[in-house]
């Protein structure tokens, strides 16, 4: 579903501050590199406008009742899109909820710049 309430946007926020915790946990016990979660956080939060409609996507994956994850696609170039910070909860792996976000983002990424490639 994409994000367009201030519910929506809350799930965001604890989806963002899991991913930035994980990635750092990572970074450190593999590469010990210690990155600043707060400064990442604060700069993806203030570049949500990036992913909205009508040149980008914010989406909630859902299962069950349950919010399992996000992805995100911004526009960086006339007919280029990228999907960024695509995150799924751990205990929400390996039950195809991955597969089907991805596929929905790309979707969306179709619907985002069909106009302008049938135009090329």
């Amino acid at each position: 579903m994409q994000v367009e309430t201030e519910e929506h946007k809350s799930h965001i926020h604890e989806l963002f501050w899991e991913y930035f915790n994980e990635t750092k946990l990572i970074f450190s016990h593999q590469f010990g590199i210690n990155l600043d979660v707060n400064t990442f956080f604060e700069q993806y939060m203030a570049q949500l406008h990036e992913f909205i409609p009508p040149s980008g996507r914010l989406l909630l994956g859902q299962y069950e009742t349950k919010i399992a994850g996000c992805a995100c696609l911004r526009k960086i170039g006339e007919d280029i899109g990228e999907i960024k910070r695509m995150y799924l909860r751990p205990k929400f792996r390996r039950k195809g909820i991955g597969r089907v976000l991805l596929e929905t983002i790309i979707n969306e990424a179709m619907d985002v710049f069909k106009t302008r490639m049938k135009c090329n």
